[in-house]
């Protein structure tokens, strides 16, 4: 019997992370995290839930939580 998923974290929020953790997020039984090694982007993320450098027209669902923090 398969396991399902209840969370995923996504590594890397360049274009590619970006679009794959909005694409998860549309899973109502899915958590997805976002996780940037640039703290700065990160807070940017969170402030405009608009991943600026990569893909400044797509908007980032608040359901998916955008961090630095691997832990």
């Amino acid at each position: 019997m398969r396991k399902s998923l209840d969370n995923v974290a996504i590594l890397g929020a360049g274009s590619w992370g970006t679009t794959l953790a909005v694409l998860l997020s549309k899973n109502d039984n899915l958590g997805v995290t976002l996780w940037s090694i640039f703290k700065k982007q990160v807070e940017d993320i969170k402030s405009s839930r608009i991943n600026k450098e990569f893909l400044p027209k797509l908007s980032l669902p608040k359901k998916i939580k955008v961090t630095s923090n691997l832990g």
